[in-house]
């Protein structure tokens, strides 16, 4: 369950990865790549809501090429 601190909500990889119908291996992937920003805590990731809304209203590659 994401924890939501003030108007900030925070999902584990796990539950990103099951929120978004992927493997969790794809949002690491991502977090390494550099797609998705995310924070460490100890041995586990957190991805705040505002990173997630970010990674989807930016324009990937594939769509900026004509």
């Amino acid at each position: 369950m994401s924890v939501t601190l003030g108007d900030l909500r925070i999902y584990t990889v796990e539950e990103l990865a099951d929120k978004l119908k992927v493997s969790p291996r794809t949002i690491y992937d991502y977090i390494h790549a550099g797609k998705l920003r995310a924070t460490r805590f100890g041995k586990k990731y957190q991805i705040t809501q505002e990173s997630l809304e970010k990674y989807f209203n930016e324009p990937s590659v594939s769509t900026m090429i004509p």
